[in-house]
């Protein structure tokens, strides 16, 4: 869930470059981190490792790429991931 508000949060800040936009996204996504946090649902590095990830995940789907880039999510009944691959 985290992760997920914070890859929203950065498209969004991509999408919709205003601070009008992008800061009450952040705002949102920092406010259930630290909820998650006071509800000793989750640990801070949980917390920290899920906005990272969000905010990676945000930028690499929402910046433009070439065709020297491949990003290819995945999923499966065990688990999901994705897969970058870049040609140099």
């Amino acid at each position: 869930m985290r992760t997920t508000i914070w890859t929203a949060a950065d498209a969004t800040m991509r999408v919709v470059p205003m601070l009008l936009a992008m800061l009450p996204a952040h705002v949102v996504a920092a406010f259930v981190g630290v909820s998650r946090v006071a509800a000793k649902k989750h640990y801070v590095g949980d917390v920290l490792v899920g906005a990272a990830i969000g905010e990676a995940s945000g930028w690499l789907l929402s910046s433009p790429r070439d065709a020297r880039v491949r990003w290819l999510p995945w999923g499966s009944v065990h688990g999901g991931g994705a897969s970058v691959a870049m040609r140099f």
